[in-house]
């Protein structure tokens, strides 16, 4: 009898051991689940503030850009159209009127 007492004792000093730990191990995930939470949660913000940025970036540029502005801040510099044969089309970045440098005419 006193062998099956020893064994009865044993298994449950083996399950309490065991409980404990996978107490702690569940304790352990919950606040590491809780760090990422945060941690998540910090980036979410950062991406939010930096996409409100961009859009009035955007707003401000559409502003700058605006033909209404253009024209007046030409105006402002006393510039105007320009004169005919003072105009230069540019096709694929280079002008092909004139040979680049090292090219036989």
């Amino acid at each position: 009898m006193r062998g099956f007492r020893d064994w009865r004792s044993a298994a449950a000093a083996t399950l309490l051991l065991t409980s404990l730990l996978l107490g702690l191990a569940m304790v352990w995930c919950n606040i590491e689940r809780m760090d990422l939470a945060y941690s998540l949660k910090e980036q979410q913000d950062a991406l939010d503030e930096r996409l409100a940025l961009v859009s009035k970036l955007e707003v401000e540029r559409d502003n700058l850009l605006s033909p209404h502005r253009l024209r007046r801040k030409a105006r402002e510099l006393g510039l105007g159209p320009g004169a005919p044969g003072r105009i230069r089309r540019m096709h694929d970045g280079l002008a092909h009127d004139e040979p680049q440098h090292g090219e036989r005419p």
